[in-house]
């Protein structure tokens, strides 16, 4: 019985943020495109559905917010007592690991077993680059690892709200295979960063810079910048390829950052006296 509870808990919650986001955004698309025709303001599709679905994640975030500070149930939120230094170590990880390595090794494997046309999309306007890099970042974390996470941890496991939050992410982007993989593991890497600082402005920075770089890899794909004759990004029966560069690169930082991390953790089960 205390099991079945757990579960609509989670099942209740889950359909609600769901809810909340499709409401906010359909009444969004609704005002936007009311006052675009009154005033003759031309939007394309695409700039219309970020406004609109930003004010509906952020929406179901403030609502999240809200309901965790009333409960008092959010991890410890406090200033990042790892230093600057840990941040940027913690930001450089993000990004090697889910925007170059999973995105590389992803896009190479994919694009050989199932090939797919590329998605179009309006990635030009200063309203989807603001959107990305600031809007999106800051009410998504709220919403995914400040609110949805921290809810479910309350009946279920640390292991289990960290991976229902990260689908749950993947899946309300709405991109193809390879995005949807990398935004699974992005969101596992978001929560991590969250639980390790207690800190959900660490987590929005580390999604802001993954957002960046994703943005910045697009225009110099469309630059055609090359490095030794191959381009630093180009597409592939689908799918975004990296040049092998910037994968070894990501290999080596990772590399670096896992034996440091691993060699902090046994350094901290020695203090606390553990063998």
């Amino acid at each position: 019985m205390r099991y079945i509870k757990q579960c609509l808990y989670v099942i209740s919650v889950v359909l609600l943020m769901i809810l909340v986001v499709f409401i906010s955004t359909a009444i969004l698309q609704l005002g936007i495109g009311l006052i675009t025709e009154c005033f003759n303001i031309a939007l394309s599709e695409d700039v219309l559905y970020t406004l609109s679905g930003s004010g509906g994640i952020a929406a179901a975030s403030l609502i999240g917010v809200l309901y965790v500070k009333k409960k008092k149930i959010a991890l410890d939120v406090k200033a990042n007592s790892r230093g600057n230094t840990s941040v940027l170590v913690y930001t450089l990880l993000s990004v090697c690991l889910c925007k170059i390595l999973v995105d590389g090794i992803m896009g190479s494997i994919l694009s050989v077993l199932y090939p797919m046309e590329p998605m179009q999309a309006d990635v030009t306007s200063w309203v989807y680059y603001l959107s990305a890099i600031v809007v999106a970042p800051i009410f998504e974390e709220l919403l995914f690892r400040y609110g949805l996470y921290n809810i479910i941890r309350q009946k279920m496991s640390h292991t289990f709200s960290m991976l229902l939050s990260a689908i749950l992410f993947a899946t309300i982007h709405g991109y193809q295979l390879q995005g949807f993989i990398s935004c699974f593991v992005a969101a596992m890497v978001f929560t991590w960063i969250y639980r390790k600082t207690k800190d959900i402005r660490c987590s929005m920075l580390a999604h802001m810079s993954c957002n960046a770089f994703a943005i910045i890899m697009n225009v110099i794909q469309e630059a055609g910048i090359k490095l030794g004759g191959v381009p630093l990004q180009y597409g592939k029966n689908g799918y975004n390829m990296l040049h092998p560069v910037l994968i070894i690169f990501a290999i080596i930082v990772c590399g670096m950052i896992l034996v440091k991390y691993l060699k902090r953790e046994k350094e901290i089960i020695e203090e606390n006296g553990y063998s």
